[in-house]
């Protein structure tokens, strides 16, 4: 008689609740035999990023033992660190390392970002702050916009007309 090989257990590479666009690792106790589930591959270790139960099947001489089911969570609702259900969301305080500026808070594209407390003008709480459009003046130039360095500066009109074209 031929023993039933040893139950698989399952080990994670990582944490098995993670937001979308991530991925954690699962590997078998087994080193051959293993068929897991779903989706079948036959390798020691898969790489999952949907949320599901997984499991590992291992065979020997005919025998099959499963391992215990492991459960991953994709999570779409994290927030701008990607934490599942935090609370760093666009609009929400936060610190951008920027010792000149404040009022830092996440952009709607998660960027952590804050004012300086006069803006490019020297205007205390004014509206030209980095970013923001501008005039530098120039009959040459289009899409003017203030730089980090509070510098306005904007894109050479090319042959055609158009600020930062490709026919210069």
């Amino acid at each position: 008689m031929t023993p039933n090989p040893a139950t698989p257990t399952i080990s994670a590479g990582g944490p098995t609740t993670f937001c979308a666009g991530g991925s954690v690792t699962l590997t078998s106790s087994s080193a051959t035999g293993n068929v897991w589930s779903p989706g079948g591959q036959s390798t020691q270790s898969i790489t999952v990023s949907a949320s599901g139960t997984y499991s590992v099947t291992v065979t020997s001489n005919g025998c099959s033992a499963t391992s215990a089911g492991t459960t991953v969570t994709v999570n779409t609702n994290c927030d701008c660190l990607g934490v599942p259900g935090g609370t760093a969301l666009p609009g929400t305080a936060c610190n951008d390392g920027d010792p000149e500026t404040i009022n830092d808070t996440w952009t709607a594209n998660c960027a952590c970002a804050g004012t300086l407390p006069n803006d490019c003008l020297g205007v205390p709480g004014g509206t030209a702050q980095p970013g923001t459009a501008c005039n530098d003046g120039l009959a040459t130039t289009g899409n003017d916009t203030w730089n980090s360095n509070c510098q306005c500066v904007g894109q050479l009109i090319d042959c055609e007309g158009v600020a930062g074209g490709s026919a210069l």
